[in-house]
């Protein structure tokens, strides 16, 4: 987030200067001069006044001294004293990267014998003393500052006047350093530790301690009741708590990812075992319907061959009927009429089946075979009586 950075700081009438602005270096400046030329009444009449509008003698002096008051800047003239007089202070802000500004200031009127008056006020709308907003008016070729009234209508709606310095710090603590009305003790706190710091015994060669220092700082820091320490206390004891408690689910959640890994390894095993069995039956399924595919064609190819052995079958037996009581002569038979002892004939069972089978007793057919071997070679079924 970019903060506001001191960029000019001003005097319009006030002490020695008729109009004056002193420009900053990244919020730092450098003034030279030899004693009593003006150099810490022209820094601590800015810090920390115009950061509050608190006008006490003791926080003018850096010495600590109560003698010296605001009035003494305006009337004071070189060493005559004025009437009546106004002045300005004031302290311009900038944003170095978006080139944003932003100014507050203080009015004083004073008069000789009477109260001190004093205003502040706080430009928002990026207008620049001295360039684009004036504190006075010029009349015969003297400029004479704005009062209170006048200075109002010239600021406008967009930009803020206090006529309370009370208001006047609580704005400057809010539209400068980002602290709300309700935490204004801590802007007050930020304040007094720039006093201590500023004090002349910080200046002492002989009294620039460690300790001294410590305990400028710690003065300068508000002292804790225990209302205040009790909700510390208690957020440390919770977040103990809450760190027993993360300590508790950081356990929790490595055994979780161990139980999670040894689970991814269980699930990972049981779906190869599942996936090997199923390519199995994947590949037996795959072999199955080849196989039914094989015999599909197969029980085909046999209706075919089936439906051609009837229509042979059909042409046989017409030819058979054809050649009835004929007689069958059979030549060179010694492999149809072999002894079955050795395995099976076909060849003998058809010429059975012809012969004193139902094809035999239909169509009266006689069969003689011829052979070249010896009688005890034939089959026994065909040497029955009644078989050939």
């Amino acid at each position: 987030m970019e903060r506001w950075i001191m960029n000019r700081l001003g005097f319009v009438n006030f002490w020695v200067y008729d109009e004056e602005v002193f420009p900053l270096k990244n919020g730092k400046i450098l003034l030279r001069g030899s004693n009593g030329s003006g150099k810490s009444i022209t820094t601590h009449s800015f810090i920390p006044y115009i950061l509050d509008g608190d006008r006490q003698p003791s926080r003018l002096d850096p010495f600590g001294s109560k003698d010296r008051k605001m009035s003494f800047y305006l009337l004071d003239d070189r060493g005559e004293e004025k009437d009546e007089s106004t002045g300005y202070l004031f302290l311009e802000f900038k944003k170095p990267e978006s080139g944003q500004y932003r100014t507050i200031g203080i009015g004083l009127h004073a008069r000789k014998g009477g109260n001190m008056n004093t205003w502040g006020f706080c430009i928002l709308d990026g207008r620049r003393v001295g360039y684009d907003f004036s504190l006075y008016k010029t009349v015969g070729g003297k400029n004479i500052p704005f009062d209170a009234r006048r200075l109002k209508e010239e600021l406008g709606e967009k930009n803020l006047f206090a006529e309370k310095m009370s208001v006047y710090k609580e704005i400057v603590a809010k539209y400068i350093f980002g602290i709300e009305p309700e935490n204004i003790s801590d802007y007050d706190n930020l304040t007094d530790i720039l006093i201590k710091t500023r004090s002349s015994k910080l200046a002492s060669k002989e009294n620039l301690k460690p300790a001294q220092l410590y305990e400028v700082l710690n003065e300068s820091m508000q002292t804790l009741s225990d209302d205040d320490l009790r909700p510390m206390a208690d957020a440390m004891n919770r977040i103990e708590e809450l760190n027993g408690h993360i300590e508790d689910a950081e356990r929790a959640l490595d055994e979780t990812k161990y139980i999670s890994a040894e689970y991814r390894k269980y699930n990972a095993y049981v779906l190869w075992n599942k996936s090997r069995r199923y390519m199995k039956k994947h590949a037996l399924a795959a072999e199955l319907r080849k196989n039914a595919e094989k015999f599909k064609s197969d029980i085909e190819e046999n209706k075919i061959l089936l439906e051609t052995a009837d229509r042979e079958y059909d042409i046989s037996m017409q030819t058979l009927s054809d050649y009835e009581n004929a007689v069958l002569i059979l030549e060179d038979c010694e492999a149809m009429l072999a002894n079955r002892i050795d395995g099976n004939n076909s060849k003998m069972a058809a010429l059975l089946n012809l012969t004193d089978g139902l094809i035999g007793d239909s169509f009266k057919f006689k069969v003689i075979c011829t052979f070249n071997a010896p009688i005890g070679q034939v089959d026994k079924a065909l040497l029955r009586k009644g078989r050939l």
